[in-house]
């Protein structure tokens, strides 16, 4: 029974895997929903199976890697060939490459992030999720397209910008705070709450376009606590 136990957040990361491995066969097919769907998915698999480690106390080097390992695929991978197949028809061949800078940055990202020691309670650059999630956002932007936007992610300029901002945010010294609460008091936890608070509101007003606004909410965050300390 032990050994299941601490065995239990494992089969999460396994998910998150193989929803990875989904999303990229449905990114080769131009099911641009399903793969983005993949990516969202994996991400709560991603959150629970780290969430689920500490509160088993199964916690350990094997699922440290394994998790990496899967967040090489999902969050890596997946995104970077997701944007590269979406924008394949609409843009000139040489610009869809700079998509595959993201997959380069997110695992050296995962590399750095295994040895760091500094990111116990922050974080050393974006998360390769966060990256990931904006990516997934597109074909939904694309598909629900309220705002009329939805044009300019095959506009060439965009697809290098993109690529390149997020793939120097990914492998940047950037402090980032982590969303980890020490008590439910607001005084501790202001800048977690005030995250939650704005995560909420993009949404509600902008929907699946509320996705590339949280992502920045959260870098805009990070600088004010950086400058502010």
């Amino acid at each position: 029974m032990k050994r299941f136990r601490k065995s239990i957040p494992s089969w999460f990361t396994a998910g998150n895997l193989i929803l990875g491995v989904f999303g990229i066969v449905f990114s080769a097919k131009s099911e641009f929903i399903g793969a983005a769907s993949c990516i969202f998915l994996a991400a709560v698999l991603d959150f629970f199976d780290g969430f689920l480690a500490r509160l088993l106390k199964a916690e350990s080097a094997f699922g440290k890697e394994f998790d990496s390992l899967a967040d090489a695929v999902t969050f890596g991978v997946c995104p970077a060939l997701l944007l590269f197949y979406l924008i394949e028809p609409l843009v000139p061949e040489w610009t869809r490459y700079s998509a595959i800078l993201l997959a380069l940055a997110a695992v050296i990202r995962l590399a750095k992030f295994n040895v760091d020691t500094r990111q116990k309670s922050q974080f050393i650059g974006l998360p390769t999720p966060a990256m990931a999630l904006m990516v997934a956002s597109f074909p939904f932007i694309i598909e629900y397209d309220h705002f009329n936007v939805g044009r300019y992610i095959f506009e060439p300029l965009f697809v290098i910008v993109f690529s390149v901002l997020l793939s120097f945010l990914m492998v940047s010294s950037l402090p980032l705070f982590a969303l980890k609460f020490r008590s439910y008091q607001w005084q501790q936890n202001k800048l977690q709450y005030t995250f939650i608070i704005f995560s909420i509101g993009f949404l509600a007003l902008f929907q699946f376009l509320g996705i590339p606004f949280i992502v920045f909410s959260y870098i805009f965050l990070s600088l004010i606590r950086k400058f502010a300390t």
